[in-house]
């Protein structure tokens, strides 16, 4: 595999795009902080996600101007930002989410480094992230030697992922 820069990852998301960010422990930080970076060259991009364990950083700048965020999940980190109508909050079932999202235009993921068959692991934030990526038009995937190799249906070819990110 050969890796881009964080920001050229950013840079190859069309306008106007269905971007599905990872959910849970999975924050590719890297690429959080090349969006920020890169925010402003987006007018209408479309940002969903869960539940973030994290600070939600991606939220910094942009947020209205140049990107709307739909989350499934309400946290506490984010509650002022919907109650202040700034980001919409979609209920749904869990179970819903891969259907909902299907063919998204680029799902962001967290992976482990590749094993020797060429697979990553979403390791330990698996979730609905693998059904998305395998229907989304592109894939982003932060490499990250953090997040271990788990089996089972958590891993993913690299023939999936369009857009390396050494983490």
């Amino acid at each position: 595999i050969s890796f881009s820069d964080p920001n050229s990852a950013v840079q190859k998301i069309p306008e106007g795009s269905l971007v599905v960010f990872p959910q849970g422990c999975a924050e590719p930080s890297r690429f959080y902080q090349a969006f920020v970076e890169e925010v402003a060259r987006f007018r209408h991009l479309r940002v969903v996600s869960g539940l973030q364990f994290g600070s939600y950083p991606f939220l910094a700048r942009g947020l209205q101007d140049n990107f709307c965020y739909t989350t499934w999940h309400v946290g506490a980190r984010v509650q002022s930002l919907v109650k202040a109508g700034r980001i919409s909050y979609t209920p749904m079932r869990y179970s819903d989410i891969p259907k909902r999202f299907a063919n998204a235009d680029v799902v962001v993921i967290h992976t482990s480094a590749p094993d020797d068959n060429g697979d990553v692991s979403l390791g330990v934030s698996v979730g609905v992230t693998r059904q998305l990526a395998l229907t989304a038009r592109l894939v982003i995937a932060e490499i990250s030697d953090q997040m271990p190799f788990t089996c089972g249906e958590s891993t993913l070819s690299c023939e999936h992922i369009d857009v390396f990110i050494d983490g």
